[in-house]
């Protein structure tokens, strides 16, 4: 089960939607501030990740529709006082590379 669920809602299209979702996760496999050892594999409309996030290793599923992105976030049982801080994390950057 998630500990992170959301859906981005968009008005791209499909394809578009997805491009920039990959542009996004590859933005974050380079590294920054929070994010270490990030990679992703992209099989159609659906990403799978994992990274390092202050040392903590997550995992999750975002997948492209018409309508939105679902996100699916597992954390391990020490980072899931920190799942909403994530969310949002998630759902502000998201949401500018879909604008």
């Amino acid at each position: 089960m998630a500990n992170v669920e959301l859906h981005i809602p968009h008005r791209l299209g499909r394809e578009e939607a997805a491009s920039r979702v990959e542009k996004f996760l590859s933005s974050q496999v380079n590294g920054n501030d929070l994010f270490r050892e990030a990679a992703f594999v992209r099989r159609g409309d659906v990403f799978n990740f994992s990274a390092r996030v202050k040392g903590i290793g997550v995992k999750g599923e975002m997948t492209v529709s018409d309508e939105g992105v679902r996100v699916l976030v597992s954390l391990p049982w020490a980072a899931r006082p920190f799942s909403a801080a994530a969310g949002g994390y998630v759902r502000e950057y998201l949401e500018k590379s879909l604008l």
